[in-house]
């Protein structure tokens, strides 16, 4: 993770290679790894009577979890992810062809997700680049 000057603030910026990414699958686990979704070593899914490890590794958890970056993730044990916030998004071309749809409901969620951090005066920004 790398801390950029940004305007006035400091921002932390995460980069988020999708290189060899090419399903829903494969996204939302180099996601999950990057951001720690599941906790440290936490990148598997979730099973019944284990705490504190793993996550859905689905949209809908994809989407849950991005509420909580400034926790520590959904089990408080991830690094804590601070705003100002830029996700850099690189090498997303295969799966945006190879799968359309996975590629449309990221950027979705992303973008709701931009406008909710907005709304509480954090900014997040997202870059596919």
């Amino acid at each position: 993770h790398l801390l950029t000057a940004s305007s006035m603030w400091l921002s932390m910026e995460i980069h988020i290679d999708l290189l060899g990414c090419k399903d829903s699958k494969d996204v939302l686990l180099r996601f999950g790894e990057i951001l720690q979704f599941g906790g440290p070593k936490g990148n598997v899914p979730a099973r019944a009577n284990v705490n504190n490890i793993g996550w859905g590794i689905n949209w809908d958890a994809f989407n849950d979890s991005l509420r909580d970056l400034e926790v520590g993730g959904i089990w408080g044990s991830a690094k804590k992810i601070e705003f100002p916030l830029k996700l850099i998004i690189s090498n997303y071309q295969d799966f945006s062809t190879s799968e359309p749809k996975g590629f449309k409901i990221l950027k979705e969620i992303l973008e709701e997700h931009q406008k909710e951090y907005k709304k509480d005066g954090k900014n997040f920004q997202v870059v596919f680049s």
